[in-house]
C-alpha cells in the first residue's frame, strides 16, 4: 500500500496535479487538460455514469436505434453528446451488464469494431475527461424478466451450477430450460426481424410471468420478493464466479486506455445465499484485494496508476449485511474513490458517515443521485425515448436535484455522481441533449430554489435493490379507531433559513379527504391555512410520461420556523367524522419547497 501511494503521489507530482494540503488533494487544482492523468487527488466535479443499455440496445436490435448502426459518430451523438461542455470530469461507462462489451454480438454494431468501448474512451479523452470501465457485479434482470440474450449470455447459460437458485441439473432442465428457451426464441425472432414494439414487450412480460419457474413466488410476493430477483444471480461464494469477474477486470485493462475500473455493487445487491453474507466477508475482501493487485500490475506496465472505484450501499451497516466490507477496502488502501449510496434515498443517506470514513484515509467520496428517483427525471436529456417531448430545459425541473446535491456538499462530499443520466431505449434526440445539471460546485447552489423530500419506500421495497437502501419514513398509515393518532418525521435541509424568501410544506395523502383530518407542527410551530396543490408527477414505469398526481395540499411556512439541519415535523390525525368509515389515513409523501427572491 505504501509503495502504491508513493506511485500515485509520484505520478501526480509529474502531472503537476497533487497539491500539498489534504483539502487541495481531495479537490484538486482545477487545471485544464486535454489529456487526463489518473491521479487520485484530481478534481472531479461531476462523475457521470450511463448505467448500461445504450450499447446493448443497438447490439440486440432493441429500442429505436437505427439497425445496423450507421457510424461511430451516430453512436456517440446518441449517447454522450449531452455531457459535452458540462461539469462532467469523469465518464464511468457501464460496459459490463451481464457480459463484457467485447463479448456482445457484433452483427448490428460492426461499425464499432471488436472492442466497441474504445470509442467511448476516445470521446472521454478528447473532452478532457477520465474514463472508468464500470462493471455490474451481479445483474439479476434474468430472474425477473422474459429471457433474452442480453440477460442470458453464454456464460450464464452454460453454468447453472453457479447460480443462487441452482438445485440440480434435473430441476434446471425440467423447470428452467423450457422457460428460457421459449422466450429466447421469441426474442431472437424479434431481434432478427427488427420487431421492436413496446406494447409487445409488455405482453411478453405478462406471459413470462404466467409461465415463470417461480410462478407461485411471483403471485405471492411480486417484485418485493428477493427469491424472485436473485435465483438467476451468481453465487459469489463459488470460486469460478469470482474468477470470471477478475477476467473481466483484466480484459478491460488489456484492451482500453482507461484511468480506472469501477465495481458497481448496487446492480444488484445479493452476492451470497441468505444467512451466509457476513461469514463470506473475507471472501469479498480477498476478491477486492485481488482486483487491486491486478490493477497495480497493469499500472506498472503502463507507468501510471489505474484507480479503483466502488459504488456502495446507503450505509456501512447495509454493506456488511450483504457481504461487503468497504471500510476494510478503504483502510487497506485498495480503493481510490467511493461512490456513496444507492442514489435512491438521497434525502436519507447519512453521507457524513461515508465522508468521515473516506477522508480519514485520504479517499475522496462522491454523493450519488440515481435518475430512477422520480423527481430527478423531468429535465433533459429525456429519461426515456417514449416520454413526451420536453419543451424547455427549465432549471426548475432540477429543484430536487439541487436540494439533494446541496445537502451532499454540506456534508463534505468531493463531487457529485450522476447515475443513469441518459435516455433509455434509444438514442438521445438532438432536440433533447439539454445540459447535465450544474451541480459540480457548492457555491452556486446556495441561492437556488430547492425541493427537499422525505424519501419513501418505493425502492426500499424492491427485491432487487432494497437491501442497500435506508429504511424509509414514508408511507405511514394512521389508525384512528381508538382515537387520534400521532407521529413525527425528520426532514434535513442544508439551507440557511435567514436567507430563504419563501417556503411551503407539501403533503400527499392516498385519499385526498384525509388531509383535513391532520394537524401539523414544524419545529413546534403550528401550520395552518392548508390549500390544495396541483402537482405534475412522473409515471412509476419507464415510458409513461408525466401525469397529474392527486391528493396534494400545501401550507405556507415562515422561514423563521426552519432550521438548518434536522427539522421535526409532528402530526396528529383525528378520527373521521360521524358516518364515515374508520379506515386508516395513509400519508404518502412530504416535501419542502424553498425559494429565494
Amino acid at each position: 500500500m505504501h509503495n502504491r501511494r508513493k506511485f500515485l503521489g509520484r505520478a501526480g507530482a509529474l502531472a503537476g496535479l497533487v497539491p500539498t494540503s489534504l483539502s487541495q488533494s481531495l479537490h484538486g487544482s482545477g487545471q485544464t487538460r486535454t489529456k487526463t492523468k489518473p491521479v487520485k487527488g484530481r478534481r472531479r466535479r461531476i462523475v457521470w455514469n450511463n448505467d448500461g443499455s445504450d450499447m446493448l440496445q443497438p447490439a440486440y436490435a432493441g429500442g429505436k436505434w437505427p439497425i445496423p448502426m450507421k457510424s461511430v459518430k451516430a453512436f456517440l451523438e446518441g449517447t454522450l453528446k449531452c455531457v459535452e461542455g458540462t461539469q462532467v470530469d469523469s465518464i464511468f461507462y457501464c460496459a459490463h451488464v451481464n457480459e463484457p462489451d467485447w463479448e456482445i454480438p457484433t452483427k448490428y454494431i460492426r461499425v464499432l469494431g471488436a472492442n466497441p468501448v474504445k470509442h467511448v474512451v476516445d470521446f472521454a479523452h478528447r473532452n478532457g475527461m477520465e474514463f472508468f470501465y464500470t462493471i455490474r457485479m451481479n445483474d439479476v434482470h434474468a430472474g425477473r424478466y422474459p429471457p433474452k440474450p442480453s440477460y442470458w449470455p453464454p456464460f450464464r447459460l452454460k453454468h447453472p451450477e453457479l447460480l443462487m437458485g441452482y438445485i440440480s441439473r434435473e430441476h434446471w432442465e425440467k423447470k428452467v430450460t423450457p422457460w428460457v428457451e421459449r422466450f429466447m426464441a421469441i426474442e431472437k425472432e424479434r431481434w432478427e426481424r427488427k420487431l421492436y414494439d413496446p406494447q409487445k414487450t409488455v405482453e411478453l412480460r405478462r406471459l413470462a410471468e404466467e409461465e415463470h419457474p417461480l410462478k407461485e413466488v411471483f403471485q405471492r410476493d411480486g417484485v418485493a420478493s428477493r427469491d424472485l430477483w436473485f435465483w438467476a444471480g451468481y453465487d459469489w461464494a463459488l470460486p469460478p464466479v469470482r474468477a470470471r469477474y477478475l477476467e473481466v477486470v483484466e480484459g478491460a485493462c488489456q484492451r482500453y486506455d482507461l484511468e480506472g475500473v469501477e465495481l458497481d455493487w448496487l446492480r444488484h445487491t445479493r452476492y451470497f445465499k441468505l444467512g451466509e453474507e457476513r461469514r463470506n466477508l473475507p471472501i469479498m475482501n480477498d476478491f477486492v484485494h485481488q482486483v487491486r493487485q491486478r490493477l497495480d500490475h497493469y499500472a506498472q506496465k503502463r507507468g501510471r496508476p489505474i484507480l479503483l472505484a466502488v459504488r456502495t450501499p446507503d450505509t456501512i451497516d447495509a454493506s456488511l449485511s450483504i457481504g461487503l466490507d468497504p471500510e476494510t477496502w478503504i483502510r487497506e488502501g485498495w480503493v481510490d474513490l467511493v461512490m456513496a449510496g444507492t442514489g435512491l434515498m438521497p434525502f436519507s443517506v447519512p453521507m457524513a458517515e461515508w465522508v468521515d470514513l473516506g477522508h480519514r484515509y485520504h479517499v475522496p467520496v462522491y454523493g450519488c443521485l440515481d435518475r430512477l428517483y422520480a423527481t430527478f427525471r423531468p429535465g433533459r436529456p429525456k429519461f426515456d425515448m417514449r416520454d413526451p417531448d420536453i419543451e424547455g430545459d427549465d432549471a426548475s425541473n432540477y429543484d430536487s436535484v439541487h436540494a439533494a446535491c446541496h445537502r451532499f456538499w454540506d456534508e463534505g462530499v468531493d463531487g457529485i455522481y450522476l447515475y443513469d443520466w441518459h435516455t433509455h431505449h434509444g438514442p438521445t434526440d438532438p432536440r433533447d441533449y439539454g445540459t447535465v445539471p450544474r451541480v459540480g460546485k457548492p457555491g452556486p447552489l446556495l441561492r437556488r430554489n430547492k425541493l427537499y423530500r422525505i424519501d419513501t419506500d418505493y425502492y426500499y421495497s424492491s427485491g432487487a435493490i432494497g437491501d442497500s437502501c435506508m429504511p424509509p419514513q414514508l408511507p405511514k398509515a394512521f389508525t384512528t379507531q381508538a382515537g387520534p393518532s400521532n407521529d413525527n418525521f425528520t426532514l434535513r435541509i442544508a439551507d440557511d433559513p435567514g436567507a430563504v424568501a419563501r417556503a411551503t410544506l407539501q403533503t400527499r395523502w392516498k385519499r385526498p379527504g384525509d388531509a383535513s383530518r391532520a394537524s401539523w407542527q414544524l419545529n413546534g410551530t403550528p401550520l395552518s391555512d392548508r390549500r390544495p396543490l396541483s402537482v405534475k408527477g412522473y409515471g412509476a414505469s419507464y415510458g409513461f410520461g408525466f401525469q397529474e398526481e392527486a391528493g396534494w395540499s400545501t401550507f405556507d411556512v415562515s422561514p423563521g420556523a426552519l432550521k438548518r439541519g434536522d427539522n421535526r415535523l409532528e402530526i396528529v390525525v383525528q378520527p373521521p367524522g360521524a358516518g364515515n368509515p374508520a379506515r386508516p389515513a395513509e400519508l404518502l409523501e412530504i416535501r419542502l419547497s424553498i425559494g429565494y427572491a
